[in-house]
């Protein structure tokens, strides 16, 4: 269940305002936000979703691994 944090209940109700088909990447070793809330978030959005984990990448996976974040955005919008 996700915490009733007012901020992210409010990112939760504005994720159904996107419509746009969205790439929701997560952090495979993700302590801030487990993987588990990425389904939940994808769940939210208005448009088409694709959810992809990022192997050993924690919360920020575009720094841990960059190079397959760069191919998963790439191929997304390919």
């Amino acid at each position: 269940m996700l915490k009733r944090v007012p901020c992210l209940v409010e990112l939760l109700t504005a994720l159904g305002l996107i419509v746009a088909p969205t790439l929701v990447l997560w952090g495979e070793k993700d302590a801030i936000q487990p993987p588990s809330y990425a389904a939940k978030f994808a769940k939210g959005i208005g448009g088409a979703t694709k959810v992809q984990s990022i192997p050993g990448a924690g919360h920020l996976a575009y720094l841990d691994q960059p190079e397959a974040v760069a191919r998963a955005v790439l191929a997304h919008l390919a």
